[in-house]
């Protein structure tokens, strides 16, 4: 299939990535929940470990042929190669932004989830497909101390990247670490 060619760049560029892990994605049947705004680093809600993979893979769990992306153990994205699909978990409030400029649409099942998918229908969509899957990352790299950050990505100064990717001020202010603020985990697919 066409779409499934354009996602081997997507696959290969993202998993360079300092600090991501690839690995196939594991499906049992759940979806993602709407609440991905309500989770802060450090919070109640446990997040998914590869003990939760494992176990999700003892009770049946399936691989759908996708690439799963993770950094430090939380999604930062997968692929669904046979329907050219990129899902991509962000807050709610990240997400709605990203719908109301046009650079993703609501999830293919949970629309009402804080996770986006983005479509790519040829050659012309990889790079929107990497633009979103970095902001993803460097999300996800924000949303560490700058410990974990230093370690996962040496060398890596996340604001010069988030300025490289030319965000609107009103997404740059949601994803900015200079914010001050703790940044929220999105809930799991």
């Amino acid at each position: 299939m066409q779409t499934k060619r354009h996602l081997e760049p997507v696959v290969r560029r993202v998993g360079s990535w300092p600090g991501v892990e690839t690995a196939p994605r594991r499906f049992d049947g759940r979806e993602p929940s709407g609440s991905g705004s309500d989770r802060e680093i450090g919070g109640s809600e446990k997040a998914r470990t590869p003990d939760d993979r494992a176990d999700r893979t003892e009770r049946g769990g399936a691989s759908d042929g996708g690439i799963e992306f993770r950094v430090r153990e939380a999604e930062i994205g997968h692929v669904h190669p046979d329907e050219g699909l990129i899902d991509v978990p962000f807050t709610r409030e990240i997400r709605n932004q990203l719908l109301t400029e046009g650079k993703a649409d609501r999830h293919h099942v949970r629309p009402e989830s804080s996770w986006v998918t983005y479509r790519i229908r040829g050659p012309d969509d990889v790079r929107d497909a990497l633009w979103l899957l970095r902001l993803a990352y460097l999300n996800r790299l924000a949303a560490l101390s700058d410990g974990e950050a230093a370690t996962v990505a040496p060398g890596l100064d996340i604001r010069r990247q988030l300025d490289r990717l030319r965000l609107s001020p009103d997404l740059r202010r949601l994803v900015d670490p200079a914010a001050g603020r703790r940044v929220p985990l999105p809930a799991t697919e």
